[in-house]
């Protein structure tokens, strides 16, 4: 009876102290990558440096894992990289970017996530439960995993300055500094001439400037003088347009004041010229009269007038 009860202690001691063992495995083992929600990112770079089980973070904390690596079907110049995300508590909404990083030492690379501030609505998912993460380029990210044309800039750099330190490259250096120090000599031997021609412009300028301002004083009592004789001036006009207006006012009211009589006199003077008229018609009937008597006596009035005597041309 006691020996059972013996076994059956040991017993429950294994049993814990294995229990307490798988439980301790199982805290230190991680996640299983293909466990979380799971993403597809495209990328259309290199994506070098990336390994399934790369770690994948978001603000520089580890969020999740690499699950596959593939190109995608149909379009060979993208790759489609699967993650699994196993923070159960990080939102990935929508504006949520992804970018390859990589490591210049050792040639690694990670994803790392970079999400939109404030709040938004969760990325939808497919028919198969993976969402799709938009790729941003990130320059440092592209050289690292694919470093070839860095080194070729880098080799064509150092080419030029070879180029530029050969027996060849410093006698044009020289030359070029000399052509320099020549061009300042010249310019420093004509600095004189130059301050003397700025002196003058500027001693021009300040007679510029008194004459100026002399010829607006001048302006301005000119104005002044015109604006006092104008004023009298003007007075002196717009009195005597006044004057001129009254004097023609007076004339024509004489005028109309005279036309009754001018044109009483002008019918007088015609019928005066019709009596003077037949009076002379009158005087030179008389006249004839008193010819004809004086040369016939008065029978000349009843006989007709006598005829001249004829005398034949010789």
């Amino acid at each position: 009876m006691e020996t059972r009860s013996h076994i059956l202690l040991v017993s429950l001691v294994v049993l814990g102290v294995f229990s307490a063992l798988v439980a301790f495995v199982m805290w230190i083992t991680p996640d299983d990558p293909r466990k979380g929600r799971q993403y597809d990112i495209l990328f259309d770079q290199s994506v070098s440096g990336l390994v399934e089980g790369s770690s994948v973070t978001f603000a520089g904390i580890p969020v999740g894992r690499v699950q596959s690596i593939g190109l995608e079907p149909g379009k060979p110049d993208l790759v489609r990289v699967r993650i699994a995300i196993t923070d159960k508590e990080l939102p990935i909404i929508e504006g949520t970017r992804a970018a390859l990083n990589g490591d210049l030492v050792f040639g690694s690379a990670l994803i790392s996530l970079d999400a939109p501030r404030g709040s938004g609505q969760p990325i939808r998912l497919n028919t198969e439960g993976v969402g799709l993460i938009p790729a941003k380029n990130a320059g440092l990210g592209e050289l690292v995993s694919d470093p070839g044309p860095m080194v070729e800039r880098i080799s064509r750099g150092t080419d030029m300055l070879l180029e530029l330190t050969s027996p060849q490259g410093q006698r044009e250096i020289s030359a070029r500094l000399d052509a320099t120090v020549k061009s300042t000599s010249v310019l420093a031997q004509q600095s004189a001439t130059i301050d003397r021609q700025i002196a003058a412009s500027r001693a021009t300028l300040k007679d510029t400037t008194r004459m100026a301002a002399d010829y607006a004083k001048r302006a301005d009592a000119i104005e002044q003088k015109l604006d006092r004789q104008g004023s009298a001036t003007l007075r002196q006009l717009r009195q005597s347009s006044a004057d001129a207006r009254a004097t023609l006012r007076s004339l024509d009211q004489r005028l109309d004041a005279t036309r009754p009589s001018v044109q009483s006199l002008s019918t007088r003077s015609a019928d005066l010229g019709t009596k003077v008229r037949d009076l002379r018609s009158t005087v030179a009937n008389v006249r004839t009269g008193i010819e004809q008597v004086e040369e016939g006596g008065l029978g000349s009035l009843a006989a007709p007038p006598a005829l001249p005597d004829y005398k034949p041309k010789d």
